[in-house]
């Protein structure tokens, strides 16, 4: 970790214990100074060429060294060189702990611009928690609360000042913890460290980004890293969704936490008639966990049906109270394990069967509401990730060729007779879509199917069974 001297303004690298410091946390603009700036010129030349961005520098090093007489000093502008991409990868992946030791963390709101009367450096109006202050209305629209990277610099420290864009004190992380609260939904607890944060559900804590923006696409999915506590590399240029879609796949690697599932699309892209019916598990975006700011998980996650990715798609091995139920024909519904804040009923995403145990989401603007559904499939299966284009398609013909045995089910019905699905046929019931009571094909046109059928009840046609099968070719 390098770190600025507050007295001389030279950099220093720390491989070991890492002194006490202060921490600045921004919204950069122009002219901000970076590695090179001050590693090769004056501070004269700093002052001429980049004031506002060398200003920064100067009062973060003076706040620090005669407020809170540290003799160390962050600020990321100019401590991470930037052109090494090993060094930056490193440091996104550290920056959630840098942050969360620092000893003081300075966030400076550069549109905070109260009236001079408003404020004064021995007394900060906003030491209370006031929520009809005028002030703390500006506080709201500031650009600081609006961008990504801000989340965890707001949340890994311990301790905030929050400075004017005169760098006049504001007040503290404890003083105004009512309303950030109110302005982030981040609950006072977590703000206030008394409550961990991976105690809150996955679908929360990716709510609390839903409306941030970065300048970087990929930096959506980057500046996240640290409220998960994983890591990956950073691969600038693959864009906002792909960057994402790795984020959710590292995050299920290290939980079982099944409200990373628990997002959907606005109504308003739903009736578009361009968009899929098929969605994979995946969010492309944070901004569909919107509405995911009150969810809850029911217990540990570690009691979870186990998640595994797997090149068929996310593999779900249930536990009891795990698997699918049946939803409106012709969906099937997955139990997420967790609920609305104050509510008592499991949240459900609505699946589609294409194939032997694999599933699409479907539907992907609802999330069902209910306690009082039982699981009736407990095998494993396996949904898609995401779907693209191709996938749609296929999608789209995985049933041209499937076998439709409705008829078949009614004409038995009519002489007491009903489908078995058992060990008899276990390797092929994956196939089987009750649903819609097709036997799918996997979209191609040779195949077996087979289905059996036996007395529904006691009757005078003792172990009578009646074997149907059908070849497609």
């Amino acid at each position: 970790m390098r770190l600025i001297n507050t007295k001389t303004l030279q950099l220093t690298e720390f491989m070991g214990d890492v002194p006490p410091y202060a921490i600045l946390s921004h919204t950069w603009e122009d002219q901000e100074i970076t590695f090179h700036d001050l590693t090769r010129l004056t501070h004269a030349d700093l002052s001429t060429k980049k004031p506002h961005g060398f200003a920064k520098v100067v009062i973060t090093c003076r706040l620090a060294a005669e407020r809170d007489k540290l003799d160390w000093a962050w600020v990321d502008t100019c401590c991470i060189d930037k052109s090494s991409s090993s060094e930056l990868t490193e440091a996104i992946n550290s920056m959630f702990s840098w942050y969360s030791k620092s000893t003081i963390c300075y966030v400076y709101l550069s549109d905070f611009h109260p009236h001079p009367t408003a404020l004064s450096d021995h007394s900060p109006s906003l030491s209370t928690n006031k929520t009809d202050d005028p002030v703390l209305t500006h506080l709201s629209q500031c650009k600081w609360f609006s961008r990504g990277w801000t989340l965890q610099e707001l949340i890994a420290p311990q301790q905030i000042t929050f400075l004017t864009s005169s760098w006049h004190p504001l007040g503290t992380k404890l003083s105004l913890s009512t309303h950030l609260s109110s302005i982030t939904k981040i609950s006072q607890p977590i703000l206030l460290y008394t409550q961990s944060l991976s105690s809150i559900s996955v679908a929360q804590r990716l709510s609390w980004a839903s409306s941030r923006k970065t300048t970087r696409p990929e930096d959506t999915a980057y500046s996240l890293l640290g409220l998960f506590s994983v890591h990956m590399p950073l691969l600038y240029g693959e864009g906002g969704t792909r960057a994402f879609i790795r984020l959710q796949e590292e995050i299920i690697k290290e939980t079982n936490d099944l409200s990373l599932f628990a997002w959907k699309i606005p109504p308003s892209l739903a009736e578009q008639p361009d968009t899929s019916r098929y969605w994979g598990v995946l969010s492309p975006t944070p901004a569909y966990f919107a509405s995911s700011h009150d969810i809850e998980l029911w217990g540990d996650p570690m009691h979870n049906s186990e998640c595994v990715w797997t090149s068929r798609g996310l593999k779900i091995t249930p536990v009891a109270g795990g698997g699918l139920s049946f939803g409106a024909r012709p969906t099937y519904l997955l139990n997420l394990q967790c609920h609305r804040k104050d509510k008592i009923g499991h949240l459900w995403i609505l699946l589609e069967q294409h194939g032997c145990d694999v599933y699409v989401r479907v539907e992907a603007h609802l999330i069902r509401e209910d306690r009082g559904i039982f699981t009736h499939r407990s095998r494993v299966i396996y949904i898609k990730k995401i779907v693209t284009e191709g996938n749609d398609k296929s999608l789209r013909e995985s049933h041209k060729y499937a076998v439709d045995f409705t008829s078949v089910i009614a004409t038995m019905k009519t002489v007491n007779m009903g489908l078995y699905l058992d060990d008899k046929i276990l390797d092929h019931e994956g196939y089987w879509d009750h649903q819609r009571s097709l036997w799918l094909m996997q979209g191609g046109r040779n195949g077996r199917s087979i289905l059996r059928f036996g007395p529904r009840a006691v009757t005078g046609s003792g172990n009578l069974e009646v074997w149907v099968g059908c070849d497609v070719y």
